[in-house]
């Protein structure tokens, strides 16, 4: 099975290797030939994952038709800003025979689309699925146990993922609720930002146990009124994704959260988002339009929005918690 990876940044990476341990051909295709090429030589990216290399037989191109060629699966794991003009540069390159698995977690901003409604509109497929769960990319190079969400509404994609994701530490859950499953890899980024506060304020365990309960209720009445399925909340993509991104310190999304509560320097926080991929942000402006374009009540969403974004003061969070 001949599997492409289009993006070389640590998550495509740590998924070439679960391809490759599962026996697959994997060819990992960049837009850049600087990367490419330092690729080859390196065998994997110190500054994204320290201390790995990528399997040996795993193939470096920055080829677009060359990669394409003759594939059994098209893994997207660019990040959501950058999205579309990928797609945009497949589209004619592809068939509708294409299998197509999106790893990439966020909403479009400006159109507030999810990774899944632009491969619709702009790729000829239906053959699409979603990845998720929690597995940064660091843990998944360990080849320890992780859990993923795989949603697809196409039995024979979910068997071809299954297969090429078959590994023994790889577990895997099937999901036919693919918005839903979407939508809780996109927002568990935006939570992660205001967990990454409230450590930052120095509250309890009890205090993030509190709000942690809240959110999951908040995520089931959000999966509910978009007409996507509770239960979804309590999957890998969502109770799983959670967890890991809102108490680890190897979260992008935690970190800016933690600087922002500890009232670091603004030009330091500006800084580090000006450097760093941080999804949890780029999703929020597109998540506060949804509740607010469908009238649905998720005050965490609003509550971050007025401090990212107008200037409110970083106690809302703990008078969110509280008052909830």
């Amino acid at each position: 099975m001949k599997i492409v990876i289009l993006g070389t940044g640590a998550y495509g990476m740590a998924l070439s290797n679960i391809f490759s341990d599962s026996k697959c051909n994997v060819v990992m295709w960049t837009k850049f030939k600087e990367e490419k090429e330092m690729l080859d030589i390196n065998r994997g990216n110190e500054k994204l994952i320290p201390n790995f290399e990528l399997n040996e037989n795993i193939e470096i191109t920055d080829d677009l038709d060359y990669a394409l060629k003759n594939n059994d699966l098209v893994v997207i794991a660019i990040p959501a800003a950058f999205f579309r003009l990928v797609c945009e540069e497949v589209k004619n390159k592809i068939d509708k025979d294409t299998n197509i698995l999106i790893a990439t977690k966020g909403i479009e901003q400006n159109t507030d689309k999810f990774m899944s409604q632009i491969v619709s509109e702009i790729l000829n497929t239906n053959k699409i699925a979603v990845l998720s769960g929690p597995s940064f990319a660091v843990d998944i190079v360990k080849r320890n146990p992780i859990g993923v969400t795989i949603a697809t509404e196409n039995d024979d994609l979910f068997k071809l993922c299954n297969d090429a994701i078959n590994t023994h530490y790889i577990y895997i859950e099937r999901s036919r609720d693919v918005e839903g499953v979407e939508l809780c890899g996109s927002i568990k980024n935006v939570y992660a930002i205001i967990f990454g506060i409230l450590d930052g304020l120095k509250l309890t365990d009890s205090t993030r146990a509190m709000l942690f309960k809240n959110i999951i209720n908040e995520i089931q009445n959000l999966l509910e009124k978009l007409d996507y399925k509770k239960n979804t909340a309590l999957t890998y993509a969502g109770i799983g994704d959670l967890i890991l991104t809102c108490t680890s310190d190897k979260s992008r999304n935690y970190k800016l959260g933690n600087m922002i509560g500890n009232k670091e320097e603004k030009v330091k926080i500006d800084e580090y988002i000006k450097n760093t991929t941080i999804e949890g942000l780029y999703t929020l402006t597109s998540l506060h339009n949804i509740i607010n374009n469908e009238k649905i009540e998720c005050n965490s969403i609003k509550v971050l929005y007025n401090i990212m974004y107008r200037n409110g003061n970083i106690t809302e969070i703990i008078n969110y918690v509280v008052k909830k």
